[in-house]
């Protein structure tokens, strides 16, 4: 009796006290996830407005703490960009809405097939938010970005024509293979190496291609790369775009320090008006360019600019004119007789009513 007694106050008991834990279960705050985002190469996330938005929740509740679960992509140049982007939201907050910076916490969430950001509320008394990776750590890969750096153009072909593999990140590798091709020339020096010298003295090609294929990084990693160089005496275009101040004092700039580095050259730029503008928008543009191009100090006698006539949308061509090389001929597209200047119209309707 008294052993059967004891056993049905135990049960009471353990009943209670699961009672109890799930009323403090219940009773104790959770860690709320207010945001989850991936960026890859094909879909780009505007961290900034996530941040923003985040940043505008965290001013009305500034009792909680706040985290910032990053992981960094399974394949990538650093194995940091997570963390740069966690950062960069982080100073979003504290720079941006004057946060504290002790509010808000960065944890490494491991790695991820993408790159990724998780941002959590964590009232007080609340547990932190685990992270949830992908992948273990020693699965990440590191793959440099491969490019080849080398002139745009070459208008001497009795010098040799160089091209040099640069690379960005990566895993370091000790021994690498470089395997190159060519559309023309021969290669004199280099082959096989990260730098190259072609002779292209005797080819007739105005456009010289150079491939190369690094061996040794990881099979995953995309290890090619080329580039271009106009080889030749002949007109060089630098840009052709459409007009643009701000872009064309860019590209003025360039121009520039291509004009400073060989004095036998001179700059030729044509500018063209639109099918339906102001008659006087182009005069404007080239008085415009003339200016920049006095406000650089460079000598107007190795730079002209012209009116090229009409195409359907304004547009610029900056060239590059050797010694001795005849300018090419503007190309509109339109006959200026097809052209509606709105400022002529406005002003005929004008005289009309007056009349």
């Amino acid at each position: 009796m008294t052993a059967n007694l004891n056993f049905k106050i135990f049960s009471v008991f353990t009943l209670l006290c699961s009672f109890a834990l799930i009323i403090a279960a219940q009773e104790k705050p959770q860690a709320l996830k207010f945001d989850e985002f991936f960026e890859d190469t094909y879909q780009k996330v505007d961290v900034t407005d996530k941040a923003n938005r985040f940043a505008r929740y965290i001013k009305k509740d500034l009792a909680s703490d706040f985290y910032v679960i990053y992981y960094n992509p399974r394949k990538s140049k650093y194995g940091l960009e997570g963390k740069k982007s966690a950062e960069y939201a982080q100073g979003v907050l504290v720079n941006g809405y004057k946060i504290s910076q002790k509010q808000i916490v960065l944890i490494d969430g491991g790695i991820r097939n993408n790159k990724s950001l998780e941002f959590w509320i964590v009232p007080q008394g609340a547990d932190a938010p685990k992270p949830r990776p992908d992948f273990e750590k020693n699965e990440a890969i590191f793959c440099p970005l491969i490019r080849i750096e080398g002139e745009n153009f070459q208008f001497n072909k009795e010098e040799p024509l160089k091209f040099s593999v640069i690379t960005e990140g990566g895993e370091l590798i000790s021994k690498l293979n470089y395997e190159w091709n060519i559309s023309a020339g021969k290669i004199v020096e280099g082959n096989r190496t990260s730098q190259i010298k072609i002779d292209v003295s005797e080819t007739t090609i105005k456009r010289i291609t150079a491939s190369v294929q690094v061996k040794g990084y990881d099979p995953e990693c995309v290890n090619q790369a080329s580039n271009v160089t106009e080889v030749g005496m002949f007109p060089y275009k630098l840009a052709e775009f459409e007009y643009n101040y701000s872009y064309l004092a860019a590209v003025l700039d360039g121009m520039f320090d291509e004009l400073s580095k060989n004095p036998t050259l001179k700059g030729y730029i044509i500018i063209y008006g639109r099918r339906i503008g102001n008659s006087k928008e182009v005069s404007r543009s080239i008085n415009t360019t003339k200016q920049y191009l006095q406000f650089r100090h460079l000598d107007m006698s190795r730079i002209s600019v012209v009116h090229g006539g009409f195409r359907e949308e304004g547009a610029v061509e900056i060239y590059l004119i050797p010694k001795g090389i005849n300018l090419p001929p503007p190309t509109p597209s339109i006959d200026e007789k097809f052209v509606v200047f709105t400022d002529r119209i406005k002003k005929s309707r004008k005289n009309k009513k007056l009349n």
